[in-house]
């Protein structure tokens, strides 16, 4: 199963925007298939966006927002998409 991210929408009908939609964009685009990706290797492939400024915090605010949006699972330091 491939996903096309542009067509990201939570259960609740919101829309992924800004850094949490590239976040996005890069776990599938490392990881296409849904293989487990390390979460220091997502984050290392967002830093083209996230510049050098801040970028603990901006990358844990994308990460909590796709937990929280239930788009994502983190087990052992390793992320995978929830495919519901």
């Amino acid at each position: 199963c491939v996903v096309d991210e542009s067509q990201v929408r939570t259960a609740g009908g919101e829309d992924l925007q800004g850094n949490q939609l590239r976040g996005w964009e890069v776990l599938v685009n490392l990881s296409p298939n849904n293989e487990p990706v390390r979460v220091d290797d997502w984050r290392a492939a967002c830093g083209e966006f996230l510049g050098t400024s801040r970028v603990s915090q901006r990358f844990y605010d994308i990460r909590s927002r796709l937990e929280r949006m239930r788009l994502i699972e983190i087990n052992d330091g390793l992320v995978t998409r929830r495919m519901e």
